[in-house]
């Protein structure tokens, strides 16, 4: 337990525990997975609705398979949301430990319709890296959905540092090869820094 990703190593005694993040972190994720609830229910997109609630129970149980199962099948989403602990590049120990991000993204409709045109290419192209087919980014065959969108809110992992002006998620190995990857671009980030 504790080389998951999602969990908290403290020691205990003479060893180590791994204590899960949802108990971690439980003061603030109850009111954050109130909060995306409520704004299910305020959805007029059903599926939206479906993924953000399920994204409400994987923020209690640190399970994010079936919300990101969900998130993979959204189709063009005019509003989406990324918010989980998915990339690991702040965990500088063993580079394991994910760090919680979240970014509100608003779809640009324009841009995205310009990438569109480029999306029936992908497996052609990840077919001509010079990479044996199981070490390429996807596989033919599996959605690989690209956005374009506006990005008026990035925070926590997706906010520290650098900003990345594409991401490609989910990063679990057991989503790629079910559903692919989604890789969306920023347009713009509409942010300051204090």
């Amino acid at each position: 337990m504790i080389y998951s990703p999602y969990t908290v190593v403290k020691r205990q005694g003479d060893g180590f525990i791994g204590v899960p993040y949802h108990i971690e972190y439980q003061k603030w994720l109850e009111p954050a997975a109130a909060a995306l609830k409520d704004a299910a229910g305020l959805s007029g997109d059903p599926h939206f609705a479906d993924f953000l609630s399920a994204r409400t129970d994987a923020l209690l149980s640190d399970d994010y398979f079936s919300s990101d199962l969900k998130w993979m099948d959204l189709e063009d989403p005019k509003v989406d949301l990324i918010y989980a602990p998915y990339e690991t590049y702040l965990d500088g120990v063993l580079g394991v430990k994910a760090s919680y991000g979240a970014s509100i993204l608003i779809r640009n409709e324009a841009e995205s319709r310009k990438l569109a045109v480029f999306q029936k290419y992908v497996p052609d192209i990840q077919d001509a890296l010079p990479l044996a087919p199981q070490h390429r980014p996807s596989k033919r065959g599996l959605r690989t959905p690209m956005e374009v969108m506006d990005a008026p809110l990035r925070a926590g992992d997706l906010r520290h540092g650098y900003q990345a002006v594409a991401d490609n998620l989910p990063n679990h190995p057991r989503i790629h090869e079910r559903k692919g990857s989604k890789k969306i671009f920023s347009s713009r980030i509409s942010w300051t820094r204090a």
